[in-house]
């Protein structure tokens, strides 16, 4: 049975698949390419290509796929959203996922907000497994700084910023700022 991880080449959910390899769990790598106004979702694309390689030259196997959705014409929209339901639509059509695992940290706002908004039991009614998939969170309690530190060199391979400015983090989102106060 499969953990599936939702993936977008951040620091949180890069440092969330390499714990889930580190740990042996069977895992579906889910990126969600989220096409937005910004071009950060082809700066995301590179950054998921290159933390990939690495651990796949590390050694790790697992399966991956991704999603393309076109958030501009849904009308925008929170990025976790499109991301468990992603997810949840995943679930419900495969027998092999037991969890999804996704990268919150308690110091994001979205952290704290985001899992009270879910009723997982709506969200993945109608799995073709025996039961559900739980939605997990499995970084909670962990800061930057933790997650930075474990990662070694995969950090370089990540990109975080929310509204990067060409192909260079803005340095002014609250992402990049917290990535700047862990180094």
């Amino acid at each position: 049975m499969k953990r599936m991880v939702l993936f977008s080449g951040g620091v949180d959910s890069t440092a969330l698949l390499l714990q889930e390899l580190e740990s042996g769990s069977d895992v579906l790598v889910v990126h969600l390419i989220l096409k937005t106004e910004t071009n950060r979702w082809q700066l995301e694309m590179v950054a998921c290509a290159r933390v990939i390689a690495e651990l796949h030259a590390r050694g790790y196997d697992f399966e991956y796929m991704d999603v393309t959705v076109d958030a501009t014409a849904m009308g925008g929209g929170r990025d976790s959203w499109y991301y468990i339901q992603t997810a949840a639509n995943i679930a419900r059509n495969r027998e092999d996922i037991i969890a999804v695992a996704v990268g919150f940290i308690d110091d994001e706002a979205e952290a704290i907000a985001f899992p009270q908004t879910i009723n997982n039991t709506e969200l993945f009614r109608g799995c073709k497994g025996t039961s559900c998939a739980e939605l997990t969170y499995p970084l909670a309690g962990k800061t930057k700084k933790e997650l930075i530190a474990k990662m070694g060199n995969l950090f370089e391979c990540t990109f975080s910023c929310r509204v990067p400015v060409g192909i260079e983090p803005c340095g002014q989102c609250n992402t990049c700022k917290a990535i700047k106060e862990a180094l």
